[in-house]
């Protein structure tokens, strides 16, 4: 997808950093493009609605420290509940025990329909440890939450290229909003 119309200044200066297309656009944060000389807020208007279009977006990174990039509706902190299951996908990602451990009650139940239900938060990590596989990237597509409940969806690339989109629906042990999470329900497609 070539890039839409943003004027001669703010081509050049993608073009000079090798960026001619939206999938380029794609690969930077709208911070990083401002920073570029005749890149400016009008043409990053343009890019935003441009990637919006084709299901793309700026990249986002919120855990650096994490052993793959984290892109996504992930940067907005001012729900407990949404951080708290944007925490429970990474670690599950990232395999951090004890974040997963911190995150979900001690009678968790973790069920993908049709194919199995894992009650408890020892038996979880013991499943995720046996079927760990490393990714590359994490996108979260949204995240909706509302009293006990939030659901989320998005797509993972794993290190082998393979990729792996998924919905995930929350139920919270109460409305509180440092509750814990008492079930999630995946449904997971491999592509």
């Amino acid at each position: 997808m070539t890039l839409p119309k943003i004027g001669k200044p703010a081509t050049r200066a993608l073009n000079s950093q090798g960026i001619y297309t939206l999938e380029d656009v794609s690969q930077y944060t709208k911070s990083s493009l401002m920073e570029m000389h005749g890149v400016g807020p009008k043409a990053i208007s343009i890019l935003e609605q441009a990637l919006f279009q084709h299901q793309l977006h700026f990249k986002t990174e919120v855990h650096s420290s994490l052993p793959f990039l984290l892109t996504g509706d992930v940067p907005c902190n001012h729900a407990p509940k949404r951080q708290q299951m944007i925490d429970f996908i990474v670690a599950t990602a990232a395999l951090d025990i004890e974040l997963l451990r911190s995150l979900v009650t001690t009678e968790f139940i973790w069920s993908v329909p049709g194919h199995f239900d894992i009650y408890g938060p020892q038996i979880l990590i013991q499943e995720l440890s046996n079927h760990y596989k490393e990714i590359a990237s994490l996108n979260i597509q949204s995240i909706i939450t509302h009293g006990y409940f939030g659901s989320m969806h998005g797509s993972q690339i794993l290190k082998t290229g393979k990729e792996i989109h998924f919905a995930h629906f929350f139920e919270f042990e109460n409305h509180k909003k440092d509750a814990k999470l008492s079930k999630v329900t995946s449904y997971i497609v491999v592509g």
